[in-house]
């Protein structure tokens, strides 16, 4: 078996076991394959990136031609909406990113 590098170590710790691995199964055994080179590029996390970046522009320019399709109709509606996007993006905050609460802050507030 051939000594593992920093990087795979590095990836392994970072993504958990089996990664960069390949499993075979057999009728006999299953027998679990690492490829030394089989870990994330800046290819793929630029990429990423660049999706991301992507996806928040284009949600938040539907969220503008919605919003003033929506005014159009009812002139008064603006700042209803624009309350309820903020209670459900703090909703799915709270749970998601707080874990109900149950999370400590990283930095504590004074």
């Amino acid at each position: 078996m051939e000594p593992r590098t920093r990087q795979q170590c590095n990836a392994q710790r970072r993504h958990g076991p089996g990664y960069g691995s390949i499993v075979t199964r057999s009728a006999k055994a299953t027998k679990t394959v690492t490829h030394p080179y089989n870990h994330p590029t800046t290819t793929t996390t630029a990429m990423g990136a660049a999706t991301a970046i992507l996806m928040v522009f284009i949600g938040c320019c539907s969220n503008v031609v919605f919003l003033e399709f929506l005014v159009k109709e009812e002139p008064a509606c603006g700042n209803l909406i624009t309350f309820a996007q903020f209670l459900f993006i703090a909703f799915e905050g709270f749970v998601f990113t707080m874990n109900f609460g149950k999370r400590k802050n990283v930095i504590p507030l004074k």
